[in-house]
């Protein structure tokens, strides 16, 4: 026979993004409790709400399975003489209260030894659960806890009710002040829920207006935006991102739309679009493309007085609306260019100067970039390199809450407001590009550059503050910047020397270069490539370079060409020779006596030049193919050359033959590391 197990956990209300880690932690300790007591169960559906998280586990066993464990004891010929018990075997037998005549012959390994199995019979899932449940919600995971010392309990929020059934029986606890039951909080100031079996939870709490299911709410609020929006002739802009903060923020959606002043329109849409979403959390409309004056909210009342929800809604928003209009107009008064000496009362970092000691690193750093990218319109760049951290002593940013998160963007409405270059402009937007990891790429060539260079003095200003981040703490953001210049580097397909650019950077701090911050870099590289789903074989046998886009293109190559264990055979048994000796002098062409070592000699040289030429042009699937055509003299080699030759000589000489060979490969991989054994 079988049950249904629920638990709902009701609290104040969880913030947005600690709902599905939390539920995550929920589901995964319960059914590791379930399991780790052999407890058989079927499907898992998980609910949550801001005020609830709840998992229901279907077809639970009543109890856990049996336990079989097998005890060994003295060998079969040690137990046994003349077919006979053994002293060794009565003892063994008599130790485990079992008569000599009930041991079994169990085969370990080779041999037979005496043996008992012992059976220890399956808790019941209700006494396993009862004594788990309390320490299991106490183990959830959240991005953070608070604690209550009168309680002695972590947890997200406070606990306000539990609802826990195995069937219809309630599973009684009590934990942080609240004793577990069948009563679920329903809407504010509205009545108990009662949940008299777990498979009616959903339906019962959807007859009392909440959606328990995050999946199904989600569609709810995207249907009534579309249909409260298409009610008004306007159309809603997607908000993925949004939407599912609005999601997690209501247990019970109302969508209801709103005006404001047309007036507002003139602000930037960037401005808008902040206002509307910073603390509001309202989805803007447009027509025909163009941004309009209607927005959406959405409640947590369907009961509520929509005119009264709407009159306050458009309160806020005009207040927020009307702040970014005073701090455009005040800004506007003082152009970008007269802001720059501002950021020499803008402290950067004390260790590292001011905003404008910044700025003025980020001019050298990307006028010495651009000599390896193609196509940029320097003095644009240098423009919009002194203007770029401008924006960051205007009213908007520096007192605009919501607002605050537009550097860049209010810099490029502002300069583009006040007449400068497109290609100013565009660069000043893009710098800060990306912010986080799916975000997008800056696109034209300053903008590009001026992100680098950007990036660049942050990470090594950030080492030169407090060296590279530990694995659990990066309190400057070292590995953002670090991954935002290898996805520029990478996809956008730019070649640079990495390095020379990185020491530049130190120079213009004062300091002596570090070759851990290439490392860093390098190794938020290798990551980029295995989150991409490159095999770690394959991402670990890429040499280090200072190019990010070489170590990117290698791997690609390498994928291309699939199957290459001939390589890694190839190299394996050069790598055996070679390991622990000594390599003495260069190859000397006299001392190549059998035909095999001048063919490999041969024709080593002759694809020399042909593959350093493939590896500068950054054809590498060409440089495989080039070194692949050594692999039958390898063979050859080997098959029929004995290496180690009593003449010291002329062994000496084929080992720095392999070494030459082998340097050949390590050009492009270190293939012998790909995980194949020879």
């Amino acid at each position: 026979m079988k049950k249904d197990f629920l638990i709902e956990i009701g609290t104040e209300e969880i913030p947005a993004s600690y709902l599905e880690p939390g539920l995550d932690s929920l589901e995964k300790l319960l059914t590791g409790c379930l399991k780790d007591n052999l407890i058989h169960f079927g499907n898992t559906k998980r609910f949550y709400t801001p005020r609830r998280l709840t998992v229901l586990i279907e077809d639970v066993s009543l109890f856990g399975e049996d336990a079989v464990t097998i005890v060994t004891g003295p060998p079969k010929e040690i137990a046994y003489k003349n077919k006979k018990p053994t002293p060794q075997l009565i003892g063994f037998a008599k130790a485990h209260n079992i008569s000599p005549e009930k041991v079994k012959i169990i085969k370990k390994g080779k041999k037979e030894v005496i043996g008992i199995e012992k059976r220890e019979k399956g808790y019941s899932t209700v006494d396993i659960l009862k004594k788990s449940i309390p320490s299991i919600i106490q183990e959830i995971e959240f991005p953070r806890s608070m604690r209550w010392e009168s309680f002695g309990v972590r947890f997200a929020r406070p606990i306000r009710w539990i609802v826990c059934l195995f069937g219809k029986k309630v599973i009684q606890f009590q934990l942080a002040g609240a004793i577990s039951g069948r009563n679920s909080n329903g809407l504010r100031e509205e009545k108990d829920i009662i949940v008299d079996n777990p498979l009616n939870y959903e339906k019962l709490l959807l007859e009392n207006l909440i959606i328990a299911s995050p999946l199904k709410r989600k569609e709810a609020i995207e249907s009534q935006i579309r249909k409260i929006a298409k009610e008004n002739g306007v159309e809603p802009i997607r908000d993925d991102e949004l939407l599912l903060e609005v999601t997690n923020m209501v247990e019970a959606p109302l969508a209801v739309i709103g005006r404001f002043d047309k007036s507002y329109l003139s602000l930037p849409n960037d401005v808008i679009k902040a206002a509307l979403k910073g603390h509001q959390r309202y989805f803007w409309t447009e027509r025909s493309g163009k941004g309009t004056n209607y927005f959406i909210s959405v409640a947590n009342n369907p009961c509520g007085d929509i005119d009264i929800i709407r009159k306050g809604n458009e309160r806020v928003l005009k207040a927020r609306l009307e702040d970014a209009k005073f701090y455009m107009a005040e800004d506007m008064q003082i152009s970008l260019h007269k802001r720059v000496e501002e950021l020499k009362e803008m402290i950067y970092n004390a260790k590292l100067g001011s905003l404008h000691d910044k700025t003025g690193r980020i001019i050298k750093l990307s006028s010495f970039l651009s000599k390896y990218v193609d196509g940029v319109d320097k003095t644009a760049l240098r423009r919009a390199a002194l203007l770029s951290k401008t924006d960051l002593t205007t009213n908007m940013i520096k007192d605009g809450k919501e607002f605050t998160k537009l550097e860049g963007i209010i810099g490029a409405e502002y300069a583009q407001r006040q007449g400068e270059n497109k290609k100013v402009v565009n660069a000043i937007r893009e710098h800060y590009l990306p912010k986080f990891a799916e975000d997008e790429l800056p696109e034209t060539k300053e903008g590009i550059v001026l992100a680098l260079a950007d990036k660049i003095d942050t990470l090594v200003g950030g080492y030169i503050v407090s060296s590279i981040p530990t694995s659990s703490k990066d309190p400057r953001g070292m590995r953002r910047d670090a991954n935002g210049i290898v996805r520029i580097l990478s996809e956008k397909s730019l070649s640079v020397p990495l390095e020379k650019i990185i020491r530049r950077s130190f120079c213009l701090y004062g300091k002596k270069y570090s070759a851990e911050i290439l490392d860093f870099v390098i190794q938020r590289c290798r990551q980029y490539l295995l989150d991409k789903g490159i095999l770690y074989d394959v991402v670990m046998s890429v040499k280090t370079r200072e190019d990010i886009l070489a170590m990117k293109m290698i791997a690609d190559a390498i994928i291309q060409v699939g199957d290459i264990q001939d390589v890694v055979m190839a190299t394996k048994r050069i790598n055996n020779i070679l390991k622990g000796v000594k390599i003495k002098g260069n190859i000397v062409e006299k001392y190549l006596i059998e035909p095999e070592e001048k063919e490999l000699f041969s024709k080593a040289k002759e694809i020399e030049e042909r593959l350093e030429r493939s590896i500068q042009e950054m054809r590498f699937r060409n440089a495989i193919d080039l070194l692949r055509t050594l692999i039958p003299y390898i063979n050859k080699l080997f098959d029929n050359v004995l290496i180690m030759a009593p003449d010291e000589e002329i062994k000496r000489n084929r080992i720095a033959l392999l070494n030459y060979v082998y340097s050949l490969y390590q050009k492009i991989a270190d293939f012998k590391s790909y995980g194949i054994k020879a």
